[in-house]
């Protein structure tokens, strides 16, 4: 290295020093303000790791979370590799952002689902949630937390009595403020986390897709939440082993997209019966992409058209999708895709990057026509759900009025800032949101 680029060097570790010395202040000015909630998200963003032997989770899930492994025999995506952050260039103030008249209800799925790998939200949190989402433009909420082991690693279990209450509470809370709750259930062979290694107990747990035992366990779990309220289920195998269990294969051989499509179409007919307004949806192995697939000609060839089944863009994180995507997944599965959303979901730079990280930028660069070519809208929050809230009323905007949020995001995220409960100082908070807006997700 010559000294004229050793001087360089050492001229933007200065910078870079400067810049991070510039983000200490805010946060401490953010404290001294009063902001509820940010302390708490700040320490997580910072210190948590995720917990030993927490459910796998490579890339975000449709369901899930961020990039960590891609799926299927696609190559990851490298412009999802998070550069170093650039210096935010200084910005002049936006206009305010436009008045958005009240619009009728949607008639469209417009939600968010708790769908990272981490430590899940408070019954507290979500309940609070509800009266967050509803306020925004959004009608559905999904529960589908990776780390709640009824949800996935013991997903034939019943909710505990104390456990049920709280769902039901939930269930109720949800209903009070016109949002659908949605309940996910993950009963594949969970794909392990980097660094981790799928264990015999992992996949004796899982489904046996032969197994009456196996499927009337399923049936009651289902059959539980359904006496506490729950009317759409979604069946997601998203982020499980490519594969069935050895019990199984005598009648799937290797063929796992079957297996779960059979169960999908099985459950949907029985639910029918019991609840004429059951609906279910469906999070396939193969989440992801813009080329056909053997597990995507199974979809459209065997599974009932009725089923919404997710798909998260391009790739598991997008910079920006396109109606012209959907209508090409659209094709390829024989439905409107139901789009997973992996913004601002932050999972996958503790468990993949391995630094962790905020994303508290506006969404960007999803077409304004988008969700005219989607059978509905989820995104896929942060583990820190305070901090979400500025992205989540970005999207909601987006959702509301596609074409006048894309006129100006800049003014919608700033009036998101500014709106905050507890924001003490929203001067120092949006700068701070400046300096935690660059990801690989951003230009």
């Amino acid at each position: 290295m010559s000294r004229q680029e050793r001087h360089q060097s050492k001229t933007n570790r200065r910078r870079k020093g400067l810049l991070w010395s510039l983000c200490l202040l805010v946060t401490l000015g953010l404290l001294a303000g009063g902001w509820v909630g940010y302390a708490a998200w700040s320490k997580q963003a910072s210190q948590e790791q995720p917990p030993a032997g927490q459910a796998p989770t490579p890339e975000p899930s449709p369901s899930p979370t961020a990039p960590a492994k891609p799926s299927d025999t696609q190559d990851p995506d490298p412009s999802t590799t998070d550069p170093v952050p650039a210096s935010p260039a200084p910005t002049e103030p936006t206009d305010p952002a436009p008045a958005q008249e009240d619009p009728s209800p949607p008639t469209h799925i417009q939600g968010v689902i708790e769908g990272f790998y981490g430590t899940p939200w408070s019954q507290e949190t979500r309940i609070e949630m509800m009266g967050f989402l509803s306020t925004h433009h959004f009608n559905t909420y999904v529960y589908a937390p990776k780390d709640d082991p009824y949800q996935r690693a013991r997903w034939g279990d019943l909710y505990p009595a104390a456990q049920a209450k709280q769902m039901q509470a939930l269930i109720q809370a949800a209903a009070n403020n016109g949002v659908d709750f949605v309940y996910s259930i993950s009963p594949g062979i969970p794909q392990p986390l980097p660094d981790e290694t799928l264990t015999q107990e992992q996949v004796a747990q899982s489904i046996s897709f032969t197994s009456e035992q196996d499927y009337d366990r399923l049936s009651a779990k289902l059959a539980q939440l359904q006496g506490l309220g729950v009317h759409t289920f979604l069946l997601s195998f998203d982020d499980v082993e490519r594969r069935v269990k050895a019990a199984d294969q005598t009648v799937y051989g290797s063929n796992y997209a079957q297996a779960h499509i059979d169960l999908a179409n099985r459950l949907l007919h029985a639910g029918r019966q019991q609840d004429p307004q059951f609906r279910l949806w469906f999070a396939p192995t193969t989440y992801y992409g813009l080329q056909d697939s053997p597990y995507w000609q199974a979809i459209r060839s065997s599974l009932d058209p009725s089923i919404p089944v997710i798909w998260t863009g391009e790739w598991v994180l997008n910079k920006a999708i396109g109606s012209e995507q959907a209508d090409q997944v659209a094709q390829l599965i024989g439905r409107k895709p139901l789009l997973w959303d992996n913004y601002p979901v932050n999972d996958w730079t503790y468990a993949v990057q391995h630094q962790p990280q905020l994303l508290m930028g506006p969404l960007e660069h999803r077409a304004s026509d988008l969700p005219a070519h989607l059978d509905g809208y989820l995104t896929n929050p942060m583990i820190q759900p305070e901090a979400s809230k500025v992205a989540l009323a970005t999207i909601g905007d987006y959702l509301h009025d596609p074409s006048g949020y894309n006129a100006n995001p800049d003014a919608f995220w700033e009036q998101s800032i500014r709106e905050l409960n507890g924001n003490g100082d929203a001067n120092a908070l949006l700068t701070f949101c400046r300096f935690s807006s660059e990801s690989s997700l951003t230009d």
